[in-house]
């Protein structure tokens, strides 16, 4: 078993720096989509990628912050690139973020595919579905990585014509249902680490798709997690922010608000749920650094704690807002529909805690945790 030491997070100088370099290029982004939006400035009126907020993006070179930086990339490290991820959390940019950053460029690169370097800097896009079939901005894609039980496969652009929509509150994201022929049914020929990436064939209803090596030795479905879990705190701090603001300056019966203990407390909770939930993420990143075998385990975790977090912050700051946190001029309500968007995307809290009830059941994650749990010879009588 690892030692308590191990389990503690603390990002350092130079994580801490790429986050606050990076702020500036979100709020850009989203200055950008806003002011494109149809009718004026509107936080969620960004007609999404390719439009003005995603190009700036493309124009920072973040999308290829997993690339090496002989790829043209910046060559960071996935603890690094959480402390990104989470800044991108604070800002409502339309698109498919977290799946290009996280799954779709390496899937890319591993594959050497000719769309990589207009998927970097933001002239095309590329995106990922979750377990349950959902992708976002599916009709704009010129390719999708798509999880099978069998491995992962990269599909091309023909997927939007026959995928269905998804009705949803998110009005940062146009949400879609890949057709059931989409996803990989049997094993997929070189999806191994090291396997050749020889174009998979189902029947003649499943499009053609190329197989793809163990993304940074986790997979497809484990970085969506990390990367929604990291986008995840990031929404919640900034509604812990907001609330935290009105708390200080809504005066009720002659004093702040914030000095109730009522309100003092619940925001109190929030941050603590949401350090721990930055923890949780930044330790799990630097378990996929160090490809630990139990990296997938806490990954896990990652995503159970930043969901937890994020329901703390929605639940307790609408309710230190009131009603103006319901009116459709102010940012919560849009920051509150996308995390309840990423809450759900590659597993619901529920469907991840009993993923880890039934992984730490049967040994296949944290084995050292797991072994650590089981009863030992009971005590001498005394």
């Amino acid at each position: 078993m690892r030692s308590q030491a191990s389990r503690l997070f603390d990002p350092s100088a130079e994580q801490r720096s790429l986050a606050e370099a990076a702020r500036p290029v979100f709020d850009a982004a989203g200055r950008a989509g806003s002011a494109a939006a149809p009718g004026g400035p509107d936080p969620a009126g960004d007609p999404g990628p390719p439009g003005p907020g995603w190009r700036v993006l493309g124009e920072s070179g973040l999308f290829g912050a997993l690339l090496p930086q002989d790829r043209g990339g910046l060559g960071l490290a996935p603890s690094e690139l959480a402390a990104i991820t989470e800044q991108a959390g604070r800002v409502p940019v339309p698109g498919p973020l977290v799946e290009t950053l996280w799954v779709a460029v390496p899937a890319l690169a591993a594959h050497d595919h000719p769309l990589l370097a207009r998927v970097v800097d933001g002239h095309a896009v590329a995106t990922a579905a979750d377990p349950a079939g959902r992708a976002p901005d599916l009709d704009v894609a010129h390719a999708v990585v798509v999880p099978g039980p069998h491995g992962d496969v990269l599909l091309g652009p023909d997927l939007g014509a026959a995928a269905d929509p998804v009705s949803t509150a998110d009005r940062l994201e146009r949400s879609f249902r890949l057709p059931t022929t989409a996803v990989p049914s049997g094993p997929v020929p070189g999806s191994a680490p090291g396997g050749a990436a020889a174009p998979a064939r189902g029947p003649a209803d499943r499009p053609a798709g190329h197989p793809l090596p163990l993304l940074l030795d986790v997979g497809a479905v484990t970085l969506g997690r990390l990367g929604g879990a990291a986008y995840l705190v990031g929404i919640a701090a900034r509604l812990l922010e907001i609330a935290v603001e009105h708390a200080r300056t809504r005066v009720q019966f002659g004093v702040p608000i914030g000095s109730f203990q009522a309100v003092r407390h619940r925001l109190a909770d929030t941050h603590v749920e949401i350090e721990i939930a930055r923890s949780a993420v930044g330790g799990a990143a630097v378990d996929v650094d160090r490809g630990d075998p139990v990296a997938g385990g806490t990954v896990t975790c990652a995503a159970v704690l930043a969901r937890r977090a994020f329901d703390a912050a929605q639940r307790h700051c609408l309710q230190a807002l009131g009603g103006i946190g319901f009116t459709w001029e102010h940012e919560l309500h849009v920051l509150v529909k996308r995390g309840h968007t990423f809450a759900h995307r590659f597993g619901s809290r529920r469907e991840l805690e009993r993923l880890l009830g039934a992984g730490l059941l049967d040994g296949e994650l944290f084995q050292d945790t797991a072994a650590s749990l089981r009863p030992g010879p009971p005590p001498p009588h005394i």
